[in-house]
């Protein structure tokens, strides 16, 4: 059975409430999956996590392997708004490496990111070296000029970074991090673009509380999705594992200090 109820259930019905593919259904005793339906779980562990007497356990997501909290610990909606505001990209970073117990924690709180049918099909990939990270970019430069030079449109707006690159020296794919954190995305999947991009979200919530500074990778994604094998073959990535979303990763040169203002909200209610 891929769910076990005890005799604590007070039959109140929130698992079959929150059951995303509808799956639980309710009897006068307990709740209950059809075993035709077992295989429709996608194993979130929604039904454990919202049962009020720890009477639903799961075997696949287990109820002794959930984290046990009586509300969301949020930090308050004043702070966590201003921690969101504080997320910044940073386009000039100092020489020194991030530790890559820091990066693992970061890493680590991007995989709680939700995806599509939770999938969980995120998995990353640290650029460390600097040498690498200088031939991403240099792969990366050459292949916008090319673009440039075809009189691609997109790349119409980019033709001072070709100066930039010569004159100053600058790296204007990377700017200077010392690292790149990478999600990879399954090729195969529809969400997965989309489940890499949250992820990096994630990510830079944390790494902006952590105090690392980071960026989109912007230039270097468009790199990745116009040449798919040859950036797989670059890294070494797995089959069927492609670049869904990247981020500078390094500490800031400079210290904000202010929180820039956005254009005015603009929402309607239907």
């Amino acid at each position: 059975m891929l769910i076990h109820v005890s005799d604590r259930c007070i039959r109140c019905g929130r698992c079959k409430a929150v059951c995303p593919t509808s799956i639980i259904e309710m009897t006068d005793s307990k709740p209950f999956i059809e075993e035709r339906d077992e295989g429709r779980c996608i194993v979130c562990g929604h039904c454990v996590a919202v049962c009020p007497e720890e009477a639903l356990d799961h075997r696949l997501a287990p109820l002794k392997e959930q984290t046990k909290m009586k509300k969301i610990p949020a930090a308050g909606p004043k702070k966590t708004r201003t921690l969101l505001r504080s997320v910044r990209s940073v386009r000039v970073y100092k020489k020194d490496e991030v530790d890559r117990k820091i990066v693992t924690r970061i890493a680590d709180t991007a995989r709680f990111a939700p995806t599509g049918l939770n999938s969980q099909d995120v998995t990353f990939l640290a650029v460390m070296e600097r040498e690498t990270v200088q031939e991403l970019s240099r792969r990366t430069m050459e292949w916008m000029k090319k673009a440039s030079a075809s009189g691609a449109e997109w790349s119409m707006s980019y033709g001072k970074l070709f100066s930039e690159e010569k004159n100053a020296k600058r790296d204007p794919v990377f700017r200077g991090a010392p690292h790149v954190l990478i999600a990879l995305a399954d090729s195969s999947s529809p969400y997965g673009t989309d489940n890499a991009c949250m992820a990096m979200v994630y990510a830079r919530i944390q790494a902006t509380a952590m105090d690392i500074g980071t960026c989109r990778a912007g230039f270097f994604e468009q790199y990745a999705r116009a040449e798919p094998r040859e950036v797989a073959a670059l890294l070494r990535l797995p089959e069927k594992r492609i670049v869904g979303a990247a981020v500078m990763l390094g500490y800031a040169k400079y210290t904000y200090r202010r929180l820039p203002d956005r254009d005015p909200l603009r929402i309607e209610f239907i």
